[in-house]
């Protein structure tokens, strides 16, 4: 793909791809917060690996774009601006960097090409019920036996496993020494006897989050990625992706377009929320987070050691309580339209002659669902702890 000639030909050129490749029926579902299944998210994931554009921040190597940090940071703008669908990160954006650092050449060929056009999709097993942002007390189990290991033991909160074809798992293969010089990572095919996945219906009655159960799995010395016992080393040069994605921009703009949509309805009296002075104030507050945020991140994205340094951390904190302000100005918009809720509104939408306050239906579950933020990756307060103790010369 020939570069283009400025940022603004670039965004230009994504605006044209979105126009062109993401249907009006999917944008709106996506725009309006409605639950998207596998199969959309499957197909938004296919539209973009077809043009090249499936895994922005990969190595050219192995499939990425190339892009520079601020392209990457126009693209999911655009992206978010536009109406497309957030994608399912945990495959590209979170297990495939690990693959890349620390994966045997077999597993590269294997598993990249999969993730990168979509074909299949991943879940992390890390948390553990007494194990979340302790991780590395964890205790899920890999005893090897032969040329394989077996697997017992859960893990909870394991978002979209019950769509998932393989698991990134950290299992406990040694007991000796320090917690977290024991543990390993191991690539799971979820498709096998001994898995059981467990819904965990969140707040906003939907489910995408699960408890994974482990009983007697067996998994390939092959599938191990790096060195046995090495796998907290590798975790930890690399968790902070996580924490950047779940903190990115990307996400808040894509709120922040939602609520534009019903800032501009009038209410009772005729007048747009949008012309109020205290939403006036309250957005203006939020720009400006956002794009202190932006500046941050643009400036972050350079470094090369960014998955563990404390920026990644900054990143994710910020970034979550800007979504969950955000979220929260959304149901003072909705007012006493956002009591309405049917679980069908939120997955299947309500039909063309609904009321307007039935069409307000998803946006307070997606409000109840984005309390977890500020806990997923590891919680703020543990965030803010690694920040401190980076500045106080701890870290």
């Amino acid at each position: 793909m020939t570069a283009p000639a400025s940022l603004d030909d670039f965004r230009a050129e994504v605006r044209d791809f979105l126009s062109q490749n993401l249907p009006d029926d999917l944008r709106k579902k996506a725009l309006s917060g409605f639950e998207l299944t596998r199969e959309e998210h499957g197909f938004w994931a296919r539209r973009l690996h077809q043009r090249g554009w499936a895994a922005p921040a990969w190595p050219v190597a192995h499939g990425g774009c190339g892009w520079r940090p601020a392209q990457i940071h126009a693209f999911e703008e655009e992206c978010a601006l536009y109406g497309a669908p957030v994608l399912v990160l945990v495959g590209p954006g979170m297990v495939a960097p690990v693959i890349i650092d620390a994966g045997s050449e077999a597993q590269k060929r294997r598993f990249l090409p999969r993730i990168l056009d979509g074909s299949e999709f991943w879940c992390q097993g890390l948390s553990e019920p007494g194990a979340g942002s302790d991780l590395a007390s964890l205790r899920c189990k890999a005893e090897l036996r032969g040329d394989r290991y077996v697997v017992n033991g859960s893990k909870i909160w394991t978002s979209f496993a019950h769509w998932a074809d393989w698991m990134f798992l950290l299992a406990r293969t040694s007991d000796r020494g320090a917690k977290q010089e024991g543990i390993s990572i191991l690539l799971v095919n979820m498709k096998q006897p001994g898995i059981a996945v467990k819904p965990i219906i969140s707040l906003d009655g939907l489910h995408s989050l699960n408890q994974v159960f482990l009983n007697d799995v067996e998994v390939p010395v092959s599938d191990r990625l790096g060195d046995e016992n090495a796998g907290w080393g590798i975790l930890t040069r690399n968790i902070g992706l996580e924490r950047i994605f779940n903190g990115g921009t990307g996400i808040a703009r894509t709120f922040r377009r939602r609520l534009l949509g019903l800032a501009r309805r009038p209410d009772a009296t005729g007048q747009a929320t949008l012309d109020k002075p205290w939403f006036r104030d309250a957005l203006a507050q939020i720009d400006v987070r956002i794009a202190a945020l932006e500046a941050v991140i643009l400036d972050a994205l350079s470094l090369p050691d960014l998955p563990k340094r404390p920026e990644a951390s900054l990143i994710k904190a910020r970034g979550t309580e800007i979504q969950q302000d955000i979220t929260r100005l959304i149901t003072e918009v909705c007012g006493s339209a956002g009591f309405v809720y049917e679980r069908s509104a939120v997955t299947e939408g309500w039909s063309e002659d609904a009321s307007e306050e039935q069409q307000l239906a998803p946006f307070v579950p997606n409000y109840l669902f984005m309390r977890k933020a500020s806990i997923s990756s590891g919680t703020n307060e543990v965030q803010r702890n690694i920040i401190a103790s980076h500045l106080l010369g701890r870290g």
